[in-house]
Formats: structure tokens, sequence, C-alpha cells
């Protein structure tokens, strides 16, 4: 049995979340400076940008 496919802003939605927490563990971990914490956050950064073109841009009929 084949298993349903989330909707795509259900997936890009996850991925923010997994990104945030991840950010989150490296900052409280290694610091905020720290490459590691910097690299999360722009990813976190780019996966946002993303979720507001593709979906919310879309959504709000004054971007029309």
């Amino acid at each position: 049995m084949t298993e349903k496919r989330k909707p795509p802003q259900e997936e890009l939605a996850n991925q923010i979340i997994q990104k945030r927490a991840e950010m989150i563990r490296h900052g409280t971990k290694y610091g905020l400076a720290d490459p590691k914490t910097v690299a999360s956050s722009q990813d976190l950064d780019e996966l946002l940008n993303h979720y507001e073109k593709t979906f919310q841009h879309h959504s709000n009929p004054l971007n029309n």
C-alpha cells in the first residue's frame, strides 16, 4: 500500500519547523555567532522566503 504524500505547503512547513529546532540547538550548544548556528539561520531564512513567495503571495488578494 502506498503512503499518501503531504501537500507541498505542509512539507515545507515541516522543513521550517525542523530547521528552526536545529538552529536553536546549535545556538544553545555553540553560541549565536558560531558558523553552524549562522548557517542554520541562513537556511531557515531561505526556507521562510520560499514559503512566503510560494504560498503567501498567492493567497493575498492585495498582491495580485
